[in-house]
């Protein structure tokens, strides 16, 4: 039995080890048709959802992790995670938990690492999707398509980075909540813009100064050039 257990918390590790997001979910109520219909959203937004006893959990859950995660796991739970696209992940369980009362999201675990809550999810959720970001940076895109990679990654940031904005946006008070959201994308869009021109005039200036030397180069290989022909003659 001992060797059984241990084997369900090694699999359990594996599983959630590559994960970039847990949310955990009551679903008390929900028929088996809703449990399928949850795990088909799930399964599109590539990620995973499973109910799982809280102290197995517990048990795979990294000791450096929020502890306020590991308070959330109490009752039944089912446990969404995805190994990639977090917003993709939250916007589903959000948008079935709207249609689904019955389902009542409790909490998250970011990176494996930070605890959020229902309103953080709802955060994410409200993000716009990858495909989209990477179609705004594609229309802005100045610099060589080389730099996309990292212009995208600045213009993305740390989730956590962009949940801490929109909360600061919602208590500093300046704007209305339902305005916060657009406020932090902004943000994040600004900050992309100034690493897209930093980029591009370093490239800039970067080919100005190897065109300079090339210059020097050739300007100071023709008089030798010269001077050889005058010799031979």
């Amino acid at each position: 039995m001992r060797i059984e257990k241990n084997y369900i918390t090694e699999e359990l590790a594996n599983k959630y080890a590559d994960s970039k997001l847990l949310i955990a979910a009551a679903y008390q109520g929900l028929s088996a048709e809703e449990m399928n219909e949850l795990r088909s959203k799930v399964a599109a937004a590539n990620g995973m959802i499973n109910v799982v006893k809280n102290r197995l959990l517990k048990r795979v859950v990294p000791e450096e992790a929020d502890s306020a995660f590991k308070e959330l796991l109490t009752g039944a739970n089912a446990i969404a995670n995805t190994a990639e696209d977090v917003v993709a992940l939250a916007k589903a369980i959000a948008e079935f938990a709207k249609e689904n009362e019955k389902l009542e999201v409790k909490g998250g675990l970011l990176d494996y690492s930070k605890a959020i809550t229902p309103e953080d999810i709802k955060n994410l959720a409200s993000l716009p999707p990858r495909e989209i970001l990477l179609a705004k940076l594609l229309g802005a895109l100045q610099g060589p398509i080389t730099n996309l990679a990292g212009i995208f990654n600045a213009m993305l940031g740390n989730t956590v980075r962009v949940l801490d904005q929109i909360a600061k946006v919602k208590e500093s008070g300046q704007v209305p909540e339902e305005k916060a959201e657009e406020k932090a994308e902004e943000k994040a869009e600004e900050k992309a813009e100034e690493k897209a021109e930093e980029k591009a005039e370093e490239k800039a200036e970067e080919k100005a100064e190897e065109k300079a030397e090339e210059k020097v180069e050739t300007t100071e290989a023709e008089p030798e050039a010269e001077s050889k022909e005058k010799a031979s003659d």
